[in-house]
């Protein structure tokens, strides 16, 4: 059953007729753009492994290092008004990203330009940090909204009901992969300041490539729809049965009235793009269900925060660079295994009714999880902590911590979106909750 406007239909009932299929190239998309979303994440955190090499090449200090991290939740909360009109478009996911495309390919070449030898003018390291880099890094941030929030509505648009957990959870993972590849590249590139470049030059390589691939094909939504839950699907009925009366059950007529929810408008009025995203906003600020939901990703982006801040975390307390990259890549592979575990099992028919419950358990255990860490980990200028740290102790708990990331990940982007349909789009509930996660690590890194 399906509300608009107060007014309840049955999907079932419109599309009897309808053929809904699943389509092969849906993997090649998901895999394309994840690729992006590890780009992205990649390109936030070059400088966070190894932050006593970047302090020293760069002549910076431990806080310039950090700014360069804060950038990522500080733009992303302030770029929101930009980015939601951009992806509730009836084209959004493929304008969303292209736009993050040509952010992360101008990121990447202003990032090489003082290692280039025919330019003289960034000679002064200090002065390319706050010319080049400080921009460049800000352009990547801008890119965030746009490949955090848009896993859920990818999912809605190309993949059935039972693989939505699944493939929301692996877009989602592109992120914490993008940290398990700075961890273990960054490090095993850059083992001195010169080696820098190098590894900016790489990172221009692999984002011209799959930019170019991008642009070549990333179509706007399959020629059949997935499932009725389709956003697309939606619309599509919708803009069939506007004109003509309903009947339902007990003949009782509904009018289906031409409603801003379901992409309806042209896409040259942005005004009315704009009334629509405004619409959402206040739609999901008074859905109790809906806010519940997406004020858990305080907790995911605090343990998020804490993980790209390791470096200048633990290295006071005697972990060596190659400690604090080991314990960064076992928090990104327990992300994934944790998202792919319980992305899996959540999709099974026995518990996809128990969604809820399995989220309320993983942020239990976050819960847990955070206390301990901060048991582990001194505070302000300490360097004695209430229960003393180990290898094993720290490496259990990014472990641990990462896991629960993964995990709660793809059920956060599902039950937003399923709490806020068919009011609230895909990508409006994503940037919710995404916002949650930014102001979480935001709080974390300050």
């Amino acid at each position: 059953m399906v509300q608009i406007n107060n007014e309840y239909y049955e999907t079932i009932k419109l599309t009897k007729n309808q053929e809904f299929r699943s389509y092969k190239k849906r993997w090649y998309l998901l895999l394309l753009f994840s690729i992006i979303s590890f780009l992205q994440c990649l390109i936030w955190f070059t400088f966070s492994p190894t932050a006593t090499i970047v302090e020293e090449y760069y002549d910076i200090g431990d806080r310039d290092v950090d700014r360069l991290l804060n950038y990522g939740p500080i733009m992303f909360l302030t770029t929101i008004p930009l980015s939601l009109p951009l992806m509730n478009r009836p084209k959004g996911v493929r304008y969303s990203t292209l736009f993050v495309c040509v952010l992360l390919s101008l990121c990447c070449i202003i990032r090489v330009i003082p290692s280039l030898p025919f330019v003289t003018f960034t000679q002064n390291k200090t002065l390319s940090y706050w010319l080049l880099l400080t921009p460049a890094q800000i352009l990547n941030a801008i890119a965030g909204p746009f490949v955090m929030s848009l896993a859920p509505l990818i999912s809605a648009i190309w993949f059935p009901s039972n693989e939505r957990v699944l493939s929301t959870s692996i877009a989602t993972l592109a992120q914490p992969m993008g940290t398990l590849g700075g961890f273990v590249l960054i490090p095993s590139i850059i083992k001195e300041g010169s080696d820098i470049p190098t590894f900016l030059y790489i990172t221009l390589a692999a984002t011209l490539l799959f930019s170019l691939l991008v642009f070549i094909y990333f179509p706007v939504k399959p020629d059949l729809h997935p499932s009725n839950s389709s956003p697309f699907f939606l619309r599509d009925v919708h803009q069939q049965e506007e004109k003509q009366t309903i009947t339902i059950n007990d003949n009782e007529h509904l009018s289906l009235k031409r409603s801003g929810n379901f992409d309806q408008t042209n896409e040259e009025n942005i005004n009315e793009i704009y009334r629509s995203t405004i619409d959402q906003l206040v739609l999901g600020f008074t859905n109790l269900s809906f806010m519940l939901v997406t004020l858990s990703g305080f907790i995911q982006g605090s343990l998020g925060g804490w993980q790209g801040n390791l470096d200048i975390q633990l290295s006071p307390i005697g972990y060596s660079q190659k400690d604090i990259a080991i314990f960064g890549a076992l928090s990104a592979l327990g992300t994934i295994i944790g998202g792919l575990g319980i992305g899996l099992m959540s999709d099974r028919k026995m518990f996809r009714k128990k969604l809820k419950l399995i989220m309320i358990i993983c942020l239990f255990l976050s819960i847990i999880d955070v206390i301990f860490v901060c048991l582990l980990i001194p505070f302000g200028n300490s360097t004695n902590s209430i229960i003393k740290s180990n290898t094993i102790s720290i490496s259990s708990t990014t472990f641990v911590s990462g896991f629960l990331i993964g995990g709660i990940s793809g059920l956060q982007f599902e039950l937003a979106a399923d709490q806020g349909f068919p009011q609230i789009k895909e990508a409006t509930a994503g940037l919710f909750l995404s916002s949650c996660n930014n102001v979480g690590a935001l709080i974390t890194l300050i």
